[in-house]
């Protein structure tokens, strides 16, 4: 009987849990407006700033 039970509930939760994929995954894709901005900011050119450093750590005597 316990076992019946258990595979009932294993079904259930098999069925209705919210993280089980219920159809074929789709790779994901970013939206169309991005990819275009993207393609018109390369294809302008230009130069990326460095990453600001921060002040080197400096220690004093007494």
């Amino acid at each position: 009987m316990a076992v019946l039970v258990f595979g009932v509930a294993f079904v259930g939760a098999r069925i209705h849990a919210p993280g089980h994929a219920k159809g074929k995954a789709k790779p994901l894709g970013a939206p169309s407006s991005f990819e275009r901005a993207v393609k018109r900011s390369v294809a302008q050119g230009g130069q990326i700033a460095p990453a600001v450093q921060p002040p080197p750590v400096a220690s004093s005597t007494s």
